[in-house]
C-alpha cells in the first residue's frame, strides 16, 4: 500500500513538473487524421498543420490532447491553411492571451479554448460554424473580446454568448505564405499584395470569398504568381479581374460560377488554364487567351453561353475534355496548328458553331467532339492531316474506314461511303434533320448513340454485314417505322431502339442474337422472328410487343453477289439454274428480264435499296413457278409491292 501512494505522489509531482516547468524541449506529433503540430518552447508558439480537422475530445478526454501537459508555456497558436476544423474541447487551459482563427477553418468545437487565458479572438471566416461554450471559462463565459465580419457567425455568437463584439469593417486576411488581401466591403473591392502562390482551396476548405456575392472587382498585384484553386468560387457578383503579368496559371475552379464576369484578360505570363476554371460564367462574352497557354483544362469554359468567338493561339497543345461545352453563343473558333489533341466533348452543344476546319496538327479527337452542334453543317480537314480527312463537310478516319462525326446542321438524306467499316460512337447524335440513311456493306458494327436522337431519320438500311448494334444505337428516333436487322447481327445493345415511338414492325433473323435491356423500351409493336428465338423470348418478357413467327427461312444462296453492285442490268441472269438467290445491298435497279428462265428459283432476297423492279424481270416463267417462288424483304419496300402484285410469296427477312 505505501508503495502504491509512493508511486501515486510520484506521478503527481511529475506531472506537476511538466506543467509549470519552464524549459521545455521541442515536441511534435499527431492531432488528425491528416493533421500534426509542432511547439517551439523558446517561442511558445504552437503551431498546427496539415489538411483536415483536429481530433475531437470529451470532457473526460481533453487532458489526451498531445500539448495540455505544457499548456501554460503556450503563447500564440498558429493554425495553417490546411487545417479546416477546430476539435472540441481541443485547446483546454492553455495559456494563450489572443488566438487568430483564419479563413480557412470552418467549424470551431465545442470548448475548444475553455478555461484559456484568452481577452481577444479573431475569426476570419465569415461563415465559420460555432459550437456550444467554446470560450468559456471558471471566470464566466463572457468577457472576451470576439472580433470578426460585420454580419458574420461570429458576430451572431458573440451577440448570444454575451462577448462585445468589433468589426473588422474591411475585410483583411492571409491567401499564401507571402500573399495577403484587403476587401473593402463597403464598394465590393478586392485587392491581393505579396509574393508567391496564393494557396489552393477545394469545396470544403473554403476560400475567404467563397459564394461571397458582395466581391465585385479584384485587382492582383505583380508578384503574385498563381491564382488558386477555388480563389473565387461563386463570387456571382464579380464583374471585374486584373490579372498581372506575374501570373503562370489558373487553378481548378477560380472563377467557378462568377456569372457576373463580362470579360477577362489573361496575360502572356500564363501557361495554363485548369480544369473548370471559367465554368457556367454565363456572361462571359470575350476572353483572350495569349500565346503563352499551352493546355485548356476540361471544362474550363463549359456552359459560358455568352461567349461569341474564341481566337486559341499557337502556343496551346491541347484541349480539354468539355472544355466549350454548351457555349451556345460561340459561333466561330480557330483550332491553330499546334493543337495536338481535341478532348472528348470539347465543342458539344455549340449550337452556334457554323463550320470547323481541324489542323493538319491534330491527331486525337475525343469522342463527341462537335455532337449536338445543331447549326454546324460542314467539318473540314487541313490536307496535310495523317489521322483525319473530310467528304462533304463529315469527319472520317485518313482511310475513311471510321465515320468520326456528322455535322447535327445538315439535312436530307446521307449514303455512307463503302470505304468505311464502322459507324463510331455519337456519329450522328442528334442530327435531327437526317431523313434517310444508307449503310454499305462493309460496314461492320454501329457504336454506341450512332443515331441516337434523329428523330427525323423514317428509313434505314442495316446490311448483312453488320454483327453488332451499340447501346443507344437509334435512341429516340422517334421517325423510324420498320426495321430489319438482318442474320449477320449477334448482339443488339440496351436501349438501342428505345423510345422509337413510331416504330411498328421490327424483324430479328438471327435466332441467337443477344439481346441487351430494354432494347424497344417505350415501343409497341410487331417483333418478327423464329419460333424459338430469342426474339421470341425477349417478346414474351415485354407486354407492349406482339412476337410474330417468321414462317420461312432463307436458304444457302447458290452464289454471292459482289457487295459493291449498284444495279443489276437486263437479262444478266438469264437461265441461270439457281434456286436461292441473294440480292446484297446497295443495289438500286432490277435491269429487264434480268431473272428471265430461271424456271429453278425458289427463293430471292430483294433489299429495301432496290425502288426500280420492271414487269418482266421474271419473263419466262409460269403464273405457277412465279406462285412458287418467295421473295424475301423489308416490309413496304418495292419488293413487297411487286411480290404482292404477281401473286408471289413475300416474307419479312
Amino acid at each position: 500500500m505505501k508503495r502504491k501512494l509512493w508511486i501515486i505522489l510520484a506521478l503527481t509531482a511529475l506531472i506537476g513538473l511538466l506543467w509549470y516547468g519552464t524549459a521545455l524541449a521541442d515536441e511534435s506529433g499527431s492531432c488528425g487524421d491528416n493533421v500534426t503540430y509542432s511547439f517551439v518552447s523558446d517561442t511558445g508558439t504552437l503551431t498546427i498543420s496539415g489538411t483536415g480537422a483536429i481530433t475531437n475530445l470529451t470532457a473526460r478526454t481533453y487532458a489526451n490532447a498531445p500539448w495540455y501537459s505544457y499548456g501554460s508555456q503556450i503563447s500564440s497558436i498558429v493554425i495553417e491553411s490546411g487545417v479546416t476544423s477546430i476539435g472540441d474541447y481541443a485547446f483546454t487551459g492553455c495559456a494563450v492571451t489572443e488566438v487568430t482563427i483564419p479563413g480557412n477553418v470552418n467549424r470551431i468545437g465545442s470548448y475548444a479554448f475553455r478555461n484559456c487565458s484568452l481577452t481577444t479572438i479573431t475569426v476570419l471566416n465569415p461563415d465559420a460554424v460555432f459550437g456550444s461554450g467554446v470560450f468559456d471559462r471558471r471566470s464566466g463565459t463572457s468577457g472576451q473580446l470576439l472580433k470578426g465580419w460585420a454580419d458574420s457567425t461570429a458576430q451572431s455568437y458573440a451577440s448570444s454568448n454575451g462577448h462585445p463584439f468589433e468589426s473588422l469593417g474591411s475585410r483583411t486576411g492571409q491567401l499564401g505564405d507571402n500573399v495577403y488581401y484587403s476587401f473593402d466591403t463597403a464598394t465590393g473591392a478586392v485587392c491581393i499584395t505579396g509574393k508567391g502562390s496564393m494557396w489552393d482551396y477545394d469545396s470544403t476548405s473554403h476560400s475567404p470569398f467563397y459564394q461571397d456575392a458582395a466581391v465585385i472587382n479584384v485587382y492582383i498585384d505583380s508578384g503574385v504568381t498563381t491564382i488558386g484553386e477555388y480563389a473565387f468560387y461563386g463570387c456571382n457578383g464579380l464583374t471585374n479581374v486584373t490579372i498581372p503579368n506575374s501570373v503562370t496559371s489558373i487553378g481548378r475552379y477560380a472563377f467557378y460560377n462568377c456569372t457576373g464576369l463580362t470579360s477577362v484578360t489573361i496575360p502572356n505570363s500564363v501557361t495554363s488554364i485548369g480544369s473548370y476554371a471559367f465554368y457556367n460564367c454565363t456572361g462571359l462574352t470575350s476572353v483572350t487567351i495569349p500565346n503563352s497557354v499551352t493546355s485548356i483544362g476540361n471544362y474550363a469554359f463549359y456552359y459560358c453561353t455568352g461567349l461569341t468567338s474564341v481566337t486559341i493561339p499557337n502556343s496551346v497543345t491541347s484541349i480539354g475534355n468539355y472544355a466549350f461545352d454548351s457555349c451556345t453563343g460561340l459561333t466561330s473558333v480557330t483550332i491553330p496548328n499546334s493543337v495536338t489533341s481535341i478532348g472528348e466533348g470539347a465543342f458539344y452543344y455549340c449550337t452556334g458553331l457554323t463550320s470547323v476546319t481541324i489542323p493538319n496538327s491534330v491527331d486525337s479527337i475525343g469522342s463527341d467532339a462537335f455532337s449536338y452542334c445543331t447549326g454546324l453543317t460542314s467539318i473540314a480537314v487541313e490536307a496535310g492531316n495523317s489521322a483525319y480527312s473530310a467528304d462533304g463537310g463529315v469527319l472520317f478516319d485518313k482511310s475513311k474506314k471510321t465515320l468520326i462525326c456528322y455535322p447535327a446542321g445538315k439535312t436530307g438524306s446521307y449514303t455512307i461511303p463503302n470505304s468505311v467499316t464502322s459507324i463510331g460512337e455519337g456519329v450522328f447524335y442528334y442530327c435531327t434533320g437526317l431523313t434517310s440513311v444508307t449503310i454499305p456493306n462493309s460496314v461492320t458494327s454501329i457504336d454506341s448513340s450512332a443515331f441516337e436522337d434523329c428523330t427525323g431519320l423514317t428509313s434505314v438500311t442495316i446490311p448483312n454485314s453488320v454483327t453488332s448494334i451499340g447501346d443507344y444505337a437509334f435512341y429516340n428516333c422517334t421517325g423510324l417505322t420498320s426495321v430489319t436487322i438482318p442474320n449477320s447481327v449477334d448482339s443488339i445493345g440496351r436501349y438501342a431502339f428505345y423510345n422509337c415511338t413510331g416504330l411498328k414492325d421490327v424483324s430479328v433473323h438471327n435466332a441467337e442474337a443477344e439481346f441487351g435491356s430494354s432494347v424497344f423500351g417505350g415501343c409497341t409493336l410487331n417483333l418478327h422472328g423464329h419460333s424459338g428465338s430469342t426474339a421470341e423470348t425477349y417478346a414474351a418478357g415485354d407486354s407492349n410487343i406482339t412476337f410474330v413467327a417468321l414462317t420461312a427461312k432463307m436458304g444457302t444462296p447458290d452464289f454471292v453477289l459482289p457487295a459493291y453492285l449498284t444495279a443489276i442490268k437486263a437479262e444478266a441472269f438469264s437461265g441461270v439454274k439457281a434456286t436461292v438467290v441473294y440480292i446484297p445491298d446497295g443495289v438500286t435497279s432490277l435491269g429487264s428480264m434480268a431473272f428471265s428462265y430461271c424456271t429453278s428459283l425458289k427463293q430471292i432476297r430483294i433489299p429495301a435499296s432496290v425502288t426500280v423492279i420492271p414487269p418482266d424481270v421474271f419473263y419466262g416463267l409460269s403464273s405457277s413457278q412465279l406462285h412458287a417462288i418467295t421473295v424475301f424483304g423489308t416490309p413496304g419496300s418495292a419488293a413487297e409491292t411487286y411480290a404482292n402484285s404477281k401473286g408471289m410469296k413475300f416474307e419479312v427477312e
